[in-house]
């Protein structure tokens, strides 16, 4: 289980000795500010709010975890893009496939240098349409797989106009969309920064709230 969580934090960038030491300090620190409520304060409701920001800062580690991989996830989504229109310009150059792939190599993260390498050596070894299947699915976009055979149709029946043709207009529509995705991401960052206030507004109220009450009560008791 411990190696299994060490794997997922270095797989998003993250070094697992550091998160661990956050996670420990944080939760110790408030379970020792709970237990000392409950020992000098004796008041229900602070115990319970320090329980509550246990909860709170529980959530946020495991949804900053999930919020980077997705980040990572969509990073490669892109990356995949600018190295496909980097092939294609290489490949209008008079590059064959091979090479074309090879000199993208200059232009890529090192995540994607090593899928690049694995699937050359792939084409080296297997001739068949696999290594391009493969290939394809490092990436989530639905049409991954219809580039990389449309750019198998070119290496087993030559690098002709149609297929020329055919990949770019396959290419064109993926490129389309994921333009349209990052500008409907950053629409959509936008209104939720817009809902930040509202919250804060919210838990203020909730806190004044529960504070009068207890004032109150503790002004009937002394009455």
């Amino acid at each position: 289980m411990l190696n299994k969580w060490q794997k997922y934090l270095e797989s998003i960038g993250l070094s697992f000795k550091k998160e661990v030491l956050i996670i420990s300090l944080s939760n110790g620190a408030i379970i020792i500010a709970f237990i000392l409520s409950l020992i000098f304060f004796k008041q229900m409701f602070i115990s319970l709010s320090i329980g509550l920001l246990l909860f709170a800062v529980d959530a946020y580690m495991y949804l900053r975890y999930t919020n980077r991989k997705k980040e990572i996830k969509q990073q490669h989504e892109d990356e995949f893009v600018t190295i496909i229109s980097y092939f294609q310009m290489f490949l209008s150059n008079g590059n064959n496939v091979y090479q074309s792939f090879q000199k993208c190599l200059g232009y890529s993260s090192e995540w994607m240098q090593e899928k690049i390498q694995l699937f050359l050596y792939a084409i080296d070894q297997d001739k068949t349409v696999t290594p391009f299947v493969e290939f394809a699915k490092n990436f989530q976009h639905a049409s991954a797989n219809n580039i990389m055979l449309s750019i198998y149709q070119m290496v087993d029946e030559g690098e002709n106009g149609a297929h020329m043709l055919q990949f770019s207009i396959i290419f064109d529509q993926i490129a389309q969309a994921q333009h349209q995705a990052r500008i409907d991401r950053k629409e959509k960052s936008l209104s939720g920064l817009s809902t930040f206030p509202l919250i804060g507004a919210g838990l203020i109220t909730v806190v004044i709230t529960f504070s009068v009450i207890i004032l109150m009560g503790d002004m009937i008791n002394v009455l």
